[in-house]
């Protein structure tokens, strides 16, 4: 199980590494910190690696990408990391709402320091906000993290 949110690959990670995780003819996503430009890897047996320092970017693009847990490389489906997408909302804490009514506005929310996580699979962070809006709940900031539900299993690590 992930001991926190998802992190982005080490610069010192051997290319090796990525080189022999890709499953030809697929494109493998490698999100790092740096470069802030993307750009492609043809590998000698096939197939291409795409390095970027944007996770939403490899996610609509690739079905696995390689990033990192704690200290290890692992290569994860798009799909799972996509169902770890959630809207953080950074409420003024005296005014949230009680957890049982925010569980009917939100379903699966999880509730941080600062406010709540939204999962975002089934709803735009837009329209997450606009119930915000709707239901009185003042909204201080957001954006999108990638969080690991406490409940949830091990991931599929490929």
């Amino acid at each position: 199980m992930f001991s926190g949110p998802p992190l982005p690959l080490r610069l010192d990670l051997p290319l090796n590494f990525l080189l022999d995780q890709v499953r030809p003819p697929e494109t493998l996503g490698a999100w790092t910190r740096a470069p802030t430009h993307r750009f492609q890897i043809h590998c000698p047996r096939g197939g291409r690696i795409l390095v970027s320092a944007d996770l939403g970017l490899l996610l609509g693009r690739c079905s696995r990408v390689a990033l990192r847990e704690g200290k290890e490389a692992v290569v994860l489906e798009a799909s799972q990391l996509i169902q770890w997408r959630a809207l953080q909302v950074v409420t003024a804490t005296p005014y949230l709402p009680e957890i049982e009514r925010l569980k009917d506005i939100f379903p699966g929310v999880n509730l941080h320091s600062a406010g709540f996580h939204v999962p975002i699979q089934y709803h735009a962070p837009e329209e997450v906000l606009a119930d915000c809006l709707t239901h009185a709940i003042p909204v201080a900031g957001s954006r999108i993290v990638y969080f690991v539900p406490p409940n949830a299993g091990p991931p599929s690590l490929q």
